[in-house]
């Protein structure tokens, strides 16, 4: 798709964020079965419509603009702001992770990395909330004493006033890693409530000595929701910072769907500027 096309996408999502618009700005901008719209390229692998792709126009905009005019090897690039993770980082996002994230599937570290920029966009926490690495920190990185100093160094930049976020994925599932030093204690947030990890505790435990508990939040009742709830938890956290840990997730069970579908609406309408 030429830049043209991105910068005229990217214009009518903003007009439909700023006026709800019904799906006539769907049937202009990507076409239909009755009028071809703008030309664009044929994918194979067409993802339908689900009740999660047509949840709202903006998320429905962008699943069809990655389903229409991105090839696989297409990519945007999101800057984040330095002061997030201390360095400049850039966020990658290929059509793979706006289909899944849109079909509401399994989705990647760039995708939470999205969100986090979109809430630093909208609120710049880093007043109360710092937010870890997770790349500096994974199990993909064999050497373990490499990984505990690799947290070492961002723990540094910790005040007490802070809570510090740790979006950590098992290799299979994520979960949320709450420190509060005032504290002295790390709130582990799994919306499986699966048992004990021992790698990131094993990470963290060599550097303090600190007491892990586990939350009753928000609890997932599918096998792939895991990222859209640790996103939701962030969200939580950000824009309750002087709320207790315990406060904020104690008090609900499960999330519905319309609560996760804001998460996944706001990501969409902040990712959408990007095209």
């Amino acid at each position: 798709m030429s830049r043209k096309g991105y910068a005229n996408l990217a214009y009518e999502l903003d007009e439909l964020v700023a006026t709800n618009k019904n799906e006539d700005i769907l049937t202009d901008a990507l076409g239909s079965k009755e009028h071809g719209g703008r030309e664009h390229s044929t994918r194979k692998d067409v993802v339908y419509p689900s009740n999660y792709t047509d949840v709202n126009e903006i998320i429905k905009l962008l699943n069809r603009h990655a389903v229409n005019n991105m090839k696989d090897v297409d990519m945007i690039c999101i800057p984040m702001n330095e002061l997030i993770f201390g360095s400049d980082k850039f966020v990658y996002l290929a059509s793979e992770d706006f289909l899944h994230y849109c079909g509401m599937v399994e989705i990647g570290y760039m995708c939470i990395l999205a969100h986090i920029t979109c809430l630093w966009d909208k609120c710049d926490f880093a007043r109360n909330v710092f937010v870890i690495d997770q790349s500096k920190i994974s199990s993909h990185i064999k050497d373990r004493d490499l990984r505990s100093r690799n947290l070492t160094n961002q723990l540094e930049a910790v005040n007490l006033e802070q809570k510090v976020l740790i979006p950590y994925n098992t290799g299979f599932h994520w979960m949320l890693h709450v420190i509060d030093l005032r504290e002295n204690c790390i709130y582990v947030l799994d919306s499986l409530r699966s048992k004990v990890n021992e790698d990131i505790h094993g990470i963290i435990n060599v550097l303090i000595c600190i007491q892990f508990i586990y939350m009753q939040c928000p609890r997932q009742l599918d096998s792939v929701g895991c990222g859209y709830y640790v996103q939701k938890y962030i969200h939580e956290i950000v824009y309750n910072s002087s709320t207790s840990i315990t406060s904020l997730f104690n008090t609900k069970n499960v999330y519905r769907q319309e609560d996760i579908d804001e998460i996944r609406t706001e990501w969409a309408a902040f990712v959408s500027r990007f095209l």
